[in-house]
């Protein structure tokens, strides 16, 4: 029987609703008060990056404006939203939170103000997740058809109870789960022999790696130019030919867009169980990556770091103005930087000599 023909090469895709995994949609009151409030929200979560969906208020705008710090980007020509770029620019942000008034959102933040009764109702239909309910002063009760919409989980409290309200929603916040990636599809052409099955450990280097990660609960793959049946399952095969770790690293969010990938090369001897547990506790979800490096003035290890799956389009990106460095993608971006305790953890053996060294020492 011949295969049948797949037209397009499976993908991991990417968890989402409307914008975001994590998203919520303020309704009940005027726009000016729910920017007011996600403002308030914002500030107290400032753990994590996070995303304002509103509509333009001004309607003579003619044209697109990107703000980054200071700087203004104005692009004269506004060109036609399709549903997918609503997730690409929410993409690099862990929540979003959405102006119900305009735009819907899988989770609803609910405020219950008596004057704003009848243009709630008209968006009841939208009212399909109560997350949250909050009481405006001086409203005496929740509304009959927002109470119709409520179940045992939705949280309710007083729109001045801001500390409450919010630990609820730090608390619905889902941050990717960490896997492990070994990289061990390197050509060794310095070293002459397969760095990744030299036995610094009793076992081949790789295999050493891979052990100690899931002895942390990690579930674990290892990277290959090429698939070996004795481990078909754990390993992901690279998709970008030629590209070494920086390929390695995106053929891993090509298997699972949704987790953070910590990725740990095969030359570093030195890795332990520490070093590994150390980096995961010290971890940053706000930022694209956490990354070690050897000391203040250094640059980032590329192959000792958790990479967000927000860095993934940033990658592709960088692949896209001809980069195909990981560093390079690391040096210019928000990245956390640690030392480790043990400098000698970064230690990477390319030649043989570095390799018989590493050995006495390790004897």
């Amino acid at each position: 029987m011949s295969q049948l023909h797949k037209k397009h090469p499976k993908v991991s895709t990417l968890n989402r609703a409307f914008y975001h995994q994590n998203e919520f949609g303020i309704y009940g009151t005027n726009c000016g008060a729910i920017t007011d409030f996600t403002l308030q929200v914002q500030k107290e979560l400032s753990k994590y990056s996070s995303i304002y969906v509103d509509a333009d208020h001004n309607s003579d705008n003619q044209k697109s404006v990107r703000q980054h710090r200071e700087k203004q980007f104005h692009h004269t020509s506004n060109f036609e939203l399709f549903e997918q770029d609503d997730i690409l620019e929410s993409n690099s942000a862990d929540v979003a939170f959405v102006n119900g008034n305009h735009y819907p959102a899988s989770n609803q933040i609910v405020i219950i103000n008596p004057a704003k009764e009848e243009s709630l109702k008209r968006r009841a239909e939208q009212l399909d997740r109560i997350f949250m309910v909050l009481v405006e002063q001086g409203a005496d009760e929740i509304f009959p058809f927002v109470k119709d919409r409520m179940d045992k989980d939705t949280v309710v409290l007083r729109k001045n109870e801001l500390r409450k309200i919010v630990q609820a929603i730090d608390s619905k916040i889902e941050i990717p789960k960490v896997k492990a990636l070994i990289l061990a599809g390197g050509k060794s052409v310095r070293m002459g022999e397969d760095k990744t099955k030299i036995a610094y450990h009793g076992k081949a280097q790789f295999a050493h790696l891979k052990e100690l990660c899931e002895d942390l609960g990690l579930e674990t793959y290892v990277s290959r130019s090429v698939t070996y049946d004795d481990d078909a399952d754990h390993v992901i095969k690279d998709r970008m030919h030629d590209m070494g770790p920086f390929g390695a690293i995106v053929s891993a969010f090509m298997k699972d867009r949704n987790s953070a990938w910590l990725v740990l090369a095969s030359d570093m001897p030195f890795i332990d169980k520490k070093s590994i547990q150390d980096i995961i506790s010290q971890r940053s979800s706000l930022h694209f990556a956490t990354s070690y490096k050897v000391d203040e003035n250094a640059f980032p290890e590329p192959t000792f770091s958790i990479y967000e799956p927000k860095i993934y389009k940033r990658m592709l990106d960088f692949l896209s103005l001809g980069y195909t460095c990981p560093r390079k993608v690391l040096i210019n971006s928000s990245v956390k930087l640690i030392i480790p305790t043990d400098k000698n953890v970064l230690r990477n053996v390319n030649t043989k000599e570095e390799k018989e060294a590493v050995l006495k020492t390790l004897q």
